[in-house]
């Protein structure tokens, strides 16, 4: 296993368990974490450090999204449902479907069901 997966698990496991964890704990494992990034650059190994950063951001966005708070600056999501302008069918009866859309305050973010 590589450094990459051992940071982004140990990072989830902080996140999903964090009465388990003391503050010091997030510290020392983000001190690591940027002490190896210092010297992948150092090494030359852009790549892989770029890669465990995405995965990192995209889990962050994801557990921020499912808790209806806004991937990008944590903002609380205001969510609006709606009534689809298109008619369907549905078993010969005809109905419109409702769409939900879930929109930042903040930032601006918005992601439409």
């Amino acid at each position: 296993m590589n450094k990459g997966n051992i940071y982004f698990n140990e990072f989830k496991d902080i996140f999903n368990n964090p009465e388990m964890y003391l503050e010091d704990d997030g510290l020392n494992l983000l001190y690591e974490f940027v002490t190896d990034s210092l010297n992948m650059l150092q090494q030359n190994q852009k790549r892989e450090l770029k890669r465990i950063l995405q995965r990192i951001e995209t889990e962050i966005e994801v557990r921020r999204l499912n808790n209806d708070k806004c991937p990008k600056c944590n903002e609380e999501l205001i969510v609006l449902t709606e009534k689809d302008c298109e008619m369907l069918e549905h078993f010969g009866t005809e109905c419109r479907q409702l769409i939900s859309i879930r929109k930042c305050p903040n930032c601006g973010w918005k992601y439409d069901d």
